[in-house]
């Protein structure tokens, strides 16, 4: 699908981006597990829209489409920890998840200095992450001219590439096997503290 209006894929394109921007900066910023999640699934979906506008379809489905699944279900899994803790049940094992338990664990949270290297670091991160982005990429963005047509491609030339291209396949693959063992190291893990 071929678009002449270089206008409207420009707005379209400084409207995704900066979107991208700002929940990157509300998942930062956030300190509750819960809301880090979804701005961080708002942020890999528009970075796969921006993905789409460029042109770049098979990003969409290769770094996009898994990190969506993958912050959906720690998202759920996270969810799922808040609402056990905040209620008051005491299991037959002695773990106790009630309120109380819940206010102690509040109470030895971490101080000023902490917290605020917790803020910092991830910022500091990302901008070196960004820094070197810019810098490794001057010469490929001083060379790079606009188009008179963007073509965005059509869901069909999409299947196409997946279907033709295997490639693409053992990559989505190999993030969904990561992504799995993650799950399963973070569920083991916990099911070890309790």
């Amino acid at each position: 699908m071929e678009i002449n209006n270089l206008i409207i894929i420009k707005n379209s394109q400084y409207i995704i981006l900066s979107a991208v921007l700002i929940f990157a900066v509300l998942s930062l910023i956030c300190v509750k597990s819960t809301r880090k999640f979804v701005f961080l699934f708002f942020f890999f979906l528009f970075t796969g829209f921006f993905y789409f506008t460029l042109g770049f379809m098979e990003l969409t489905f290769l770094l996009a489409v898994p990190a969506m699944l993958f912050t959906a279900s720690f998202y759920l899994f996270e969810l799922k920890k808040e609402i056990f803790s905040v209620k008051n049940i005491s299991e037959e094992s002695g773990e106790d998840f009630s309120t109380v338990s819940l206010e102690y664990e509040l109470e030895k949270r971490p101080g000023k200095k902490e917290s605020l290297l917790n803020y910092i670091i991830p910022v500091l991160f990302c901008s070196g992450i960004m820094f070197l982005f810019i810098k490794l990429n001057t010469d490929f963005i001083k060379s790079f001219k606009i188009a008179d047509k963007i073509t965005i491609a059509t869901f069909s030339d999409m299947a196409k590439e997946i279907f033709s291209n295997y490639i693409i396949l053992i990559i989505i693959l190999m993030i969904l096997i990561f992504m799995v063992s993650i799950w399963s190291i973070t569920i083991i893990s916990n099911r070890r503290k309790r």
